[in-house]
């Protein structure tokens, strides 16, 4: 709970099991109220220490990174924190969020983009929440979300499998508000640079970019915007 708000964070994995403890145990050390896993490889056995806030879902299949916004509506939390499997956060780090989202409104994260063209390589500009000082202004934020539970309850199907932020940002809500929020408070494991994460696999990155510059002409340009 931070200041009267109680929070869920949702973890979503698929088979970067051998750090996963690690991730889960300082999602653990956060005042969150629930933490849940959604495992898509269907084995992951925690082997930190019994918590009553920890929840582990064994999938019979892999969903997709799309279903932790279906399971955002069976949480309880005033505030849902979505995460990504390979960032360690360190205490303070949703306090610095939530921080920036009470100032804000909207959807916070620890990176972002600014949209200046239809090319997402190329034509974005990116920031990182642990090079700024102050709330950074984007149209798109990513790795680490906080939200009101308001700013979910959308239509995941047909959702490309590494567009799903994409989607929640840039076609569900284009109007909502994103900031990427200072903080230094995490670290990403070496997993983060994973050669077989989909961002390096060269057809999911054409998908993902054809995702971007359908909606930045769609919504963004037509208006001049950035974000």
């Amino acid at each position: 709970m931070i200041l009267g708000r109680t929070v869920s964070a949702i973890i979503t994995t698929y088979r970067r099991y051998a750090t996963l403890d690690q991730v889960v145990a300082s999602w653990l050390a956060q005042p969150v109220d629930q933490l849940w896993v959604l495992d898509g490889g269907g084995r992951y056995k925690p082997g930190v220490m019994a918590d009553p806030r920890l929840l582990t879902f064994r999938m019979p299949a892999d969903l997709g990174t799309k279903m932790d916004y279906a399971f955002a509506l069976l949480t309880e939390g005033d505030l849902v924190c979505l995460a990504d499997d390979d960032i360690v956060v360190s205490p303070g780090f949703l306090e610095d969020l939530e921080r920036t989202r009470g100032e804000t409104g909207g959807i916070v994260g620890i990176i972002g983009r600014t949209f200046h063209g239809p090319k997402y390589w190329g034509e974005t500009k990116f920031f990182r929440a642990s090079d700024l000082r102050s709330p950074e202004r984007v149209g798109f934020v990513g790795c680490v979300y906080l939200a009101s539970r308001e700013l979910f309850g959308f239509d995941v199907r047909g959702c490309p499998r590494n567009c799903d932020d994409l989607w929640w940002e840039m076609r569900a809500h284009p109007d909502v508000p994103q900031h990427v929020a200072p903080t230094a408070r995490y670290k990403n494991l070496p997993t983060a640079s994973d050669p077989e994460a989909m961002y390096h696999t060269p057809r999911l990155r054409a998908q993902r970019e054809a995702f971007y510059r359908e909606h930045y002409l769609r919504t963004y340009a037509p208006a001049g915007r950035i974000y």
